[in-house]
């Protein structure tokens, strides 16, 4: 599998011949990726090819065992990778959302993103994240809990959460599953306005379907 951006300078993911081996069976063989700082990255595929075991070794969760991968000009290695450079990364992912607790307030799911020690005072970390829920249409689902949440509802708080976060890269996987053809079109529309806004992290994006892409994104197969 080969999916190269158009430079190797500056790259902020680094992919040469990374392989993923579970129980001796293989998950990922022969993977080439750049990802260069600041674009907009789509990686599509079919279901069940790896692509998000691929987005877990990019987010230091999980780490190849074939090949190098480097992100943020360093080598991901277990155990050698400090919590600081991880929390450069956030991720939206079905598997995120079963960790949260089923009594958690969603108001306090998107305002996690915000780690403390930020500049941001609590009031001004909770104004960010109404309005961040509000452009997504979720400000309603303050104060329940997120068991009576939909899955779409959940994946539009773990967007919220994402999006109101300081990471460097923004990693989505399947951000669009769940939602109903409003729900993802303000999602989509959320992601496309990142760059006009002047937000200059990194995106990337994976999924099946090239519906679900943001208009304005480089594709990789």
């Amino acid at each position: 599998m080969t999916m190269l951006g158009e430079t190797t300078h500056d790259a902020m993911v680094l992919a040469r011949s990374v392989g993923y081996y579970r129980n001796r069976r293989p998950i990922l063989a022969d993977v080439n990726l750049t990802i260069a700082t600041g674009g907009r990255w789509v990686l599509l595929g079919p279901n069940g090819v790896g692509k998000s075991t691929l987005l877990e070794m990019i987010a230091m969760r999980t780490y190849p065992n074939v090949g190098e991968l480097r992100v943020f000009g360093d080598r991901t290695v277990a155990g050698s990778d400090p919590e600081r450079r991880r929390t450069r990364v956030t991720i939206v992912s079905a598997a995120f959302g079963h960790n949260i607790g089923s009594g958690m307030n969603p108001l306090t799911v998107v305002v996690s993103g915000i780690p403390r020690g930020t500049k941001d005072s609590a009031d001004e970390a909770y104004e960010k994240v109404y309005a961040m829920m509000r452009r997504l249409g979720i400000a309603y689902l303050a104060g329940k809990q997120w068991r009576n949440l939909s899955e779409g509802e959940r994946t539009r708080v773990m967007i919220s959460r994402a999006l109101v976060s300081p990471a460097n890269l923004l990693i989505f996987d399947e951000p669009t599953t769940g939602l109903d053809l409003g729900g993802r079109e303000t999602v989509l529309r959320e992601l496309s306005a990142l760059a006009s806004r002047g937000d200059e992290r990194t995106m990337l994006l994976v999924t099946h379907q090239v519906e679900a892409s943001p208009p304005d994104s480089t594709i990789s197969r």
